[in-house]
């Protein structure tokens, strides 16, 4: 029947946030490993992976923490990812 919870897998689609956090986990990385490799204070990781934008930075400074985590996302610098340290 239509409506039922069970037929529309995607009613509730995965956050941005919950996208990087299963990303960083799959690749076996802890927050600090992630803010150490892009310069992005783990306190705004923590805050994006927790879909918590209030206490992020500036829309610009919003731009670039795009670019450093997402590099071959819109906007990025292209590349395979975040530098090695």
């Amino acid at each position: 029947m239509d409506g039922e919870p069970g037929d529309t897998p995607n009613l509730f689609p995965v956050k941005v946030g919950e996208k990087l956090r299963d990303a960083r986990l799959a690749a076996g990385l802890e927050l600090a490993d992630i803010a150490g490799r892009t310069r992005v204070p783990q306190r705004h990781l923590a805050a994006i992976e927790a879909s918590d934008y209030s206490g992020l930075p500036s829309p610009h400074l919003c731009r670039r923490l795009r670019k450093s985590l997402c590099p071959r996302g819109r906007g990025g610098r292209g590349g395979a990812g975040p530098r090695a340290a």
